[in-house]
C-alpha cells in the first residue's frame, strides 16, 4: 500500500504543450507547460515562496522560474530546492544569472551517482557569485556525504525523512533571508 501513495494520475498529458523560444528544446511538454504555469501563479498570489520539487517535477520548478521571469516576478522566488530532479537551466530557458539573487539547492540520496548536470548548474551559479555578479549561494548536497544512508528515491516516505527535512530546513535558515 505504501507504493500507491506515490502514484498520482497525470491528466496533463491530454492538454496541449507550449513553445518556449529560450528553451532547448523549444517544444515544451504539457506537464512542463501547465504545472509550472500554475506554480508561478501560486507564487505570485502568495507574494513569494520557496519552492521544493522532487524527481520529475525538478524541471517543472525551473520552468516555473522561467515563467516568473517572463512575468517580471522572478524576485518572488525566494529559493529553489530540487530533490533528485533535473537541474537543467538550458532546457528551461534559464541561465545562471537568473539565480543571482535566488538561493538554489540540489539534493541527492545515497544510492545515485553525482549528477553532472546538477553539479554544473551549481558551479555556474556559484561562479557568478565568486565573480561578484551574484549574491545567492548554490549547493549540491549529497546525503551519503553527510552520513545519512539507506535513503530511497522517495525520501519523504523513508524512516529518515525527519533528518532529511532538517537538512533542508537548516539550508533554508542559512541561505534564505
Amino acid at each position: 500500500m505504501e507504493y500507491y501513495k506515490q502514484l498520482v494520475p497525470n491528466a496533463e498529458v491530454t492538454l496541449p504543450g507550449s513553445i518556449c523560444k529560450t528553451c532547448d528544446p523549444t517544444t515544451i511538454s504539457p506537464a512542463n507547460t501547465w504545472t509550472p504555469a500554475n506554480l508561478a501563479s501560486l507564487v505570485e498570489k502568495l507574494g513569494g515562496a520557496i519552492v521544493v520539487t522532487h524527481s520529475q517535477s525538478g524541471i517543472m520548478g525551473h520552468h516555473m522560474a522561467r515563467i516568473l521571469k517572463e512575468h517580471g516576478n522572478l524576485g518572488m522566488l525566494k529559493g529553489l530546492i530540487t530533490l533528485e530532479g533535473s537541474c537543467s537551466l538550458q532546457n528551461s530557458g534559464l541561465t545562471a544569472a537568473d539565480f543571482d539573487n535566488i538561493p538554489y539547492m540540489a539534493l541527492k540520496g545515497d544510492y545515485t551517482n553525482t549528477s553532472e548536470q546538477c553539479q554544473g548548474t551549481v558551479d555556474a551559479i556559484n561562479a557568478r557569485r565568486t565573480g561578484g555578479q551574484g549574491k545567492a549561494k548554490a549547493e549540491y548536497l549529497k546525503l551519503d556525504e553527510m552520513g545519512i544512508l539507506g535513503v530511497t528515491h522517495m525520501m519523504m516516505l523513508d524512516k529518515q525523512n525527519l533528518k532529511i527535512a532538517d537538512v533542508m530546513l537548516n539550508w533554508v535558515n542559512k541561505n534564505i533571508h
